[in-house]
């Protein structure tokens, strides 16, 4: 069915405690998993692949949901601007639980 969640991909930015946990109940769903962190190299959650902020543009077309986890600051600020709202796929959805 066109909303199942196997089978979809989540971008998560953000992998602290509120990421990393709906990493997990993502991979239980049979989401792809691809987070957004300042330090990838210290990762070892259960995101599939974990990207550097710089690279979160490019990783918006991939995704079928994008959550935000997030806090408020300089650099999140207007994160979700026109250019990452157009870049994203039409039927993807946004969630902001950010900070």
């Amino acid at each position: 069915r066109e909303d199942d969640l196997c089978g979809h991909t989540v971008l998560i930015v953000g992998l602290g405690a509120i990421g990393n946990r709906l990493a997990a109940l993502s991979k239980a769903f049979g989401m792809t998993v691809v987070g957004v962190k300042r330090n990838i190299d210290d990762y070892s959650g259960p995101a599939d692949e974990v990207v550097s902020p710089e690279r979160f543009p490019d990783q918006l077309a991939r995704a079928d949901v994008v959550v935000l986890c997030c806090p408020l600051t300089d650099q999140t600020r207007e994160l979700m601007n026109d250019g990452a709202f157009n870049a994203m796929k039409k039927s993807a959805y946004l969630v902001n639980v950010a900070r």
